[in-house]
This record gives structure tokens, sequence and C-alpha cells, in this order.
């Protein structure tokens, strides 16, 4: 027979509290301005690579023709 030592409303109550202060915190983060920052550099990256792979993609078709 299973015991449980912690009934189950005391263990939602516990992770709720734990997660109300995290949601805080990452609210704050995604707000702030060097998050944003953060994204836009890894956008202009993203954009940046998928350039580099159509460029180097027209050049290779262009100089072997396309295979």
């Amino acid at each position: 027979m299973k015991t449980r030592f912690v009934p189950g409303w005391l263990r939602i109550t516990s992770q709720l509290a734990l997660a109300v202060p995290m949601v805080g915190f990452l609210t704050q983060a995604v707000g702030s301005d060097y998050f944003k920052q953060y994204l836009a550099d890894v956008f202009i990256r993203i954009v940046e690579s998928f350039g580099t792979a159509l460029i180097h993609v027209a050049v290779q078709t262009f100089l072997y023709g396309g295979a």
C-alpha cells in the first residue's frame, strides 16, 4: 500500500507559490531592453545566415550550372 506523506492540494499549492515569482521574473526579463536586443541580434544572425546560404546557392548555380 502506497502512503502519501504530502496531500495533493498541498503539493499543488506549493508548486503554484513557487511558480508565481518565476512568472514575474520572466515577465520582467522579456520586457527588458537587453532581452529585446538579444532577440534582435538572433534575428539578424538568422537573416544573415539565410541570405548567405541563398547567395551561395545562386553563385554555385551560376558558376557550375544547375545539377
